[in-house]
C-alpha cells in the first residue's frame, strides 16, 4: 500500500491519509488506529477478514484470499517485514467456487465408472491355438503342448518323474495339469524332452539325463521316430520296421501311458496313439543338445 501511495507510514497523519484515500478509492471505512495497529503502531489485535479485503481491493486484488495465493511464493524485499498475518482461519470457499468443485468431482466419479465399465465388458481375446501340421515345421527351437486327438484323452504331462497323462480315467502315470516338451531333432531321430524338468523321456516314460544309454536289445532307449497318419501324428518309442513291429507311444483307456504295437498291424488308430502338438513359444535346444551329446560320447551308441 506504500508503493501504490509512494509514501510511507511513520506519523499520526500519515495514518490519516491512508484511511481517507481508502474512503475516497473504495468508499469502504477503515480506522487510522486499525491501520496503526496493523503496521505495528498500536497494540496488535485479531484483524477481521473484512478489514483485510478492503485493503487487498485496494491495491487492484479481488480479496484477501487472492492477495494470499498470488503472493505465497514471494519473498519480502530486504527491510519489509509482513506485520499483517491473519490470526483466523482462511474463509471458506464461496458458494459458486463450492459448485465448481462439485462439478469437478461429479465429473471425475463418471469418468471412472465408465473407465472401469469399459475395461471390465472389454472382450477377451484369446489367441487361437496354433498347431504344426506337417513334419517340416517341427523346431528345435520351439515347445510344444502334446495333445491325443480332439483331446479326448487328455494331454501329455509329468508326474513326479514320470511321463503322465491328463486323462481322466488312467490309474497311474497320470498328471493334473499339462506341460511342455521340445522335439529335439538329433542324428535322424526325435527326442522328447521335458522343459519342465530339464531332461529327457526314455522308453520307461522316466525323466533321464543320459539319453544315449543302450538298453533293450541294444537301441538307443529315448529315440523315437514321428510319422503324420489321419491327419496328426504316430509317436514310435521303439521301431523295428525291418522286422515289422512298431511300438507306439499310446495314452490307452485303462491303466494310462504304455508302449504298444497297438494299431500298427492293421493301419487303424485311435484317439490314444494320435497325437497334436500345439506351439508353446520358442525353446534354447541348447542345454538339450548338450545333454544328447554328452552322452553320446559316454555311450558311443548310435541312435536308432
Amino acid at each position: 500500500m506504500e508503493r501504490e501511495l509512494h509514501r510511507e507510514m511513520k506519523t499520526p497523519q500519515d495514518f490519516d491519509y491512508l484511511s481517507e484515500q481508502v474512503m475516497k478509492r473504495l468508499s469502504e471505512s477503515v480506522s487510522p488506529t486499525t491501520l496503526m495497529r496493523l503496521w505495528g503502531y498500536r497494540p496488535s489485535v485479531k484483524t477481521r477478514y473484512s478489514t483485510l479485503d478492503i485493503l487487498s481491493r485496494f491495491i487492484g486484488f479481488d480479496d484477501y484470499t487472492q492477495f494470499l495465493v498470488e503472493n505465497m511464493e514471494i519473498e519480502p524485499e530486504p527491510g519489509e517485514v509482513s506485520e499483517a498475518v491473519p490470526a483466523d482461519p482462511l474463509p471458506s470457499p464461496t458458494p459458486k467456487r463450492r459448485w465448481l468443485w462439485a462439478l469437478v468431482a461429479v465429473l471425475g466419479a463418471v469418468l471412472l465408472a465408465v473407465g472401469a465399465y469399459l475395461y471390465i465388458s472389454r472382450p477377451v481375446v484369446v489367441p487361437e491355438p496354433v498347431y504344426v501340421t506337417s513334419l517340416d515345421q517341427l523346431s528345435n527351437q520351439r515347445q510344444y503342448y502334446i495333445h491325443t486327438r480332439d483331446k479326448k484323452r487328455g494331454s501329455l504331462g509329468i508326474d513326479s518323474h514320470q511321463l503322465a497323462s491328463t486323462y481322466s480315467e488312467a490309474h497311474f502315470y497320470r498328471c493334473d495339469t499339462a506341460s511342455t516338451f521340445a522335439l529335439v531333432h538329433f542324428e535322424d531321430s526325435y527326442y522328447m524332452y521335458s522343459v519342465q524338468r530339464h531332461r529327457f523321456i526314455n522308453i520307461m516314460h522316466a525323466e533321464t539325463d543320459d539319453p544315449m544309454l543302450p538298453e533293450y536289445m541294444e537301441k538307443n532307449w529315448c529315440a523315437l521316430d514321428i510319422r503324420p497318419e489321419e491327419g496328426h501324428f504316430v509317436i514310435d518309442r521303439w521301431a523295428n520296421h525291418a522286422a515289422g513291429r512298431v511300438f507306439t507311444l499310446n495314452v490307452n483307456s485303462g491303466n494310462g501311458l504304455i508302449i504298444t504295437d497297438w494299431g500298427t498291424m492293421n493301419g487303424i488308430y485311435d484317439d490314444g496313439n494320435l497325437f497334436s502338438f500345439e506351439d508353446a513359444g520358442p525353446f534354447d535346444p541348447s542345454e538339450a543338445l548338450q545333454m544328447l551329446r554328452r552322452s553320446k560320447e559316454k555311450n558311443a551308441v548310435t541312435p536308432a
